[in-house]
């Protein structure tokens, strides 16, 4: 739908920013709450994400480019009121930490880092605003997802691993030093690309080889050299650590040591070997490539030039990695042996066919004609169908479209706690977003009017596309947003969310036969497949993507008129 999004709205532009827009700074803050909706600036506030440690953190609508970006707002007050450090004592600073990641994020561009697209710092406002690239999946494994022991298939667990080495191999070719890898700070694309985030913690060095003296990540993922007394330590060694901890992580549902205390996890990582579970069977090759990145001594482990070289990282020089260092200008850090060099490992290493599997295991078979409503909005689903053949419409209501409740909800936002997780409440901070104004605040300036002229064309644009949406569903209510076919499935997003409620109705577009799979069926086959799980969420992202960019076309259409208005009420001297 995006695609077809963009060369509608923008089909006689000659340029359109995007994610891959040049970085921005801001200093000019405007809020606008009218008739249910939110903007900042010429952001539209779709919906509450999550809460971080030092924020709340948005999902928006870019007015001027019509993508979808996550929101960081961070009270200033809040990071300036930290108490200072006890004599003695090193205590982070969030203001600091804050300055870096942006200093950080704004120089790094890389495919496997998350893209910081602007910041909004208006000197009178009392929010700093960070707008970064929206992560559907959010992080690669959760707080909640360890506690339940859940794991990754090995062969996931390459891929994802992959795009970390590459991002960590370029951040240290540039003298940066992550300083907090842990699976909460990689995030997960619909794409199936997973990007580090979160550089609050992060040093940038003069020649990347300084010592460090004060170490602020995460104890769990610690190297042994950051916990002695009075260390000092390099940091490329230990984020080498840092990132053979996530993968074991990823690979046993478990971190590699745990103690009930932090001096006791100090003493344990320093001194106990690395133990495997011997329920999660892996290959040598992998083993090895563990120990050597878990290695006590920082001078005895494995450099990152050697880790990229490894058999199970390459697949045994299948898919060779080229250091970032040595590519030349417009050459892929994805060297691979008789692969168009343009590939990713995911495009020329493709995952096992899950849809097949599933559609095997159905019991029962459906014929549906033409015009039929197999499914309807906002009833409870029990089951999913796999078509064999025809076509399907889906359909959502032009007003009332329902918020999903969280099921890996999307929020990939460097420390956001999703709703729905221990602590959030379901639709907290909602109701700040929700105001019945009919008036927008009055233009004061050639710059605000300037701004609202581009928020009225954006408006407009979006009711050309909402009403085309409308006029292909052929109702007055619906809005016809995609359209499924043979071997796709429809009704799995039931599944998957709170109440089993339906977020879309399907209409028959054509005669269709369709395999019948219940939700009893699915958990089994979901269990025995392990990696269909993680297929399944991608294809799940990626239609919430597509009922997420209507809710907000549909906002943004309904505000259009207002919009006018108050450029019509705009000074005569304007």
């Amino acid at each position: 739908m995006e695609k077809a999004l963009h060369n509608s709205l923008f089909a006689q532009d000659k340029h359109v920013p995007g994610p891959d827009s040049e970085y921005k700074e801001t200093t000019t803050l405007r809020i606008d709450k009218v008739k249910g909706c939110m903007f900042v600036n010429q952001y539209l506030v779709v919906k509450f994400l999550g809460r971080g440690a030092c924020g709340k953190v948005f999902l928006c609508l870019n007015t001027y480019d019509l993508r979808l970006y996550a929101m960081k707002a961070v009270r200033k007050v809040d990071l300036e009121s930290s108490q200072p450090p006890q004599q003695g004592a090193k205590k982070r600073n969030p203001m600091e930490d804050l300055k870096r990641e942006i200093m950080i994020m704004k120089k790094m561009k890389h495919n496997n880092i998350v893209t910081l697209s602007e910041v909004i710092d208006d000197p009178a406002g009392s929010k700093l605003l960070l707008v970064m690239e929206f992560m559907e999946g959010g992080p690669v494994l959760t707080r909640e997802a360890l506690e339940k022991r859940e794991r990754l298939p090995e062969s996931l667990a390459l891929q994802y691993f992959r795009d970390m080495i590459k991002a960590l191999d370029y951040l240290h070719s540039h003298k940066v030093v992550h300083g907090d890898l842990k699976p909460e700070n990689v995030l997960m694309a619909a794409s199936g690309e997973v990007k580090l985030s979160d550089f609050g913690c992060s040093k940038v060095f003069a020649t990347g080889n300084e010592y460090l003296e004060r170490c602020n990540g995460t104890p769990a993922f610690l190297a042994p050299e950051m916990m002695k007394p009075n260390t000092r330590y390099r940091g490329r060694p230990t984020d080498v650590y840092a990132l053979g901890a996530c993968l074991y992580t990823l690979l046993f549902g478990r971190i590699p040591f745990s103690a009930p205390n932090l001096y006791k996890l100090f003493q344990v990582v320093q001194n106990e070997p690395v133990k495997y579970p011997p329920d999660v069977p892996i290959s040598e090759e992998l083993k090895d490539l563990l120990k050597g990145m878990l290695t006590k001594n920082p001078r005895e482990r494995i450099a990152m030039s050697d880790l990229m070289k490894h058999d199970w990282v390459t697949m045994n020089k299948k898919f060779p990695l080229k250091p970032y260092r040595e590519l030349r200008d417009g050459e892929s850090q994805e060297m691979h042996n008789g692969v168009t060099c343009g590939m990713s490992f995911a495009e020329a290493n493709p995952k096992p066919d899950f849809l097949t599997g599933l559609a095997n295991i159905s019991r029962h078979e459906r014929v549906y004609q033409e015009g039929d409503i197999i499914m309807r909005q906002g009833e409870t689903g029990a089951y999913l169908l796999y078509i064999v053949s025809g076509t399907v419409d889906i359909l959502v209501k032009l007003v009332t479209m329902p918020r999903r409740a969280n099921s890996n909800q999307p929020g990939g936002t460097p420390g956001a706690k999703p709703v729905g997780t221990p602590g959030a409440k379901p639709g907290a901070h909602v109701d700040e977003m929700m105001d019945d104004s009919e008036t927008m605040s009055p233009i004061m300036d050639e710059e605000s009017r300037h701004h609202r002229i581009n928020l009225l064309r954006a408006s407009q644009k979006a009711g050309e596309f909402v009403r085309s949406l409308q006029a292909n569903a052929g109702t007055s209510r619906d809005l016809l947003i995609a359209q499924r076919g043979p071997g796709e499935l429809v009704g799995e997003m039931a599944l998957f969310s709170k109440g089993l409620l339906r977020t879309a109705s399907v209409r028959c577009a054509t005669k269709v036969h369709a395999r019948l799979i219940t939700h009893e069926q699915l958990v089994e086959f979901l269990i025995a497949n392990p990696l269909a799980k993680h297929q399944l969420r991608e294809v799940i992202w990626k239609k919430e993507s597509e009922i997420t960019m209507v809710e907000a076309l549909v906002k943004l259409t309904n505000v259009q008129d207002i919009i006018a208005a108050s450029l019509d009420q705009a000074p005569p001297s304007f």
